[in-house]
């Protein structure tokens, strides 16, 4: 095994423990901390890759997934300004009891979920299995964290996840298709 591979090994191993150290000492401040996981990431290809057409690629797919993801919770939230039945899916756990506003209808899709899952969509299309397993590993966390704190039901951090993972490669596949960004 090479030096370079070693560390690697090594520096997740360190990132995973202080995780999961985290997810056990307080489980929505790891959600709120690793909501940010393609930020995280961003700053890795900066300074280790020095590779800002990377850079650039994932600042484009994090600001369609966070867009559209927005642009769904708005939608939901106008809809049951009209008509709750027709939002349901998108209440969060929390106002199940009692009388919601049209505020507790933008749960779906969980945002926190799909902001962490925009790095693990970009390593698919980039990275070797190692650093998918281990960005797949902290991202998974984030929904569960979302879960337990009564900010979404499991349906709607699902959707957050799968919509990141579709939206993120769908951008890099069409980015890639540009000349500036072919060799990236």
């Amino acid at each position: 095994m090479t030096e370079k591979k070693n560390n690697e090994l090594k520096f997740m191993f360190i990132v995973l423990v202080v995780a999961c150290v985290l997810f056990v000492y307080n489980v929505e401040l790891y959600g709120d901390v690793f909501q940010f996981l393609a930020l995280y990431l961003g700053i890795i290809i900066l300074v280790y890759e020095k590779n800002i057409k990377r850079v650039i690629m994932l600042s484009i797919a994090a600001a369609f997934v966070v867009g559209i993801v927005y642009a769904i919770k708005f939608g939901f939230m106008q809809l049951a300004s009209h008509n709750t039945d027709y939002a349901s899916i998108s209440l969060r756990p929390y106002a199940f009891n009692g009388t919601p506003s049209i505020y507790d209808y933008n749960g779906f899709p969980s945002g926190h979920t799909a902001a962490a899952f925009i790095a693990v969509g970009f390593a698919l299309r980039f990275y070797s299995k190692r650093w998918i397993v281990f960005l797949a590993l902290l991202a998974i966390l984030v929904p569960p964290s979302r879960v337990l704190t009564l900010w979404h039901t499991t349906i709607q951090v699902i959707a957050g996840g799968i919509f990141s993972l579709v939206i993120t490669y769908s951008v890099l596949v069409v980015l890639q298709k540009i000349p500036y960004f072919r060799n990236a």
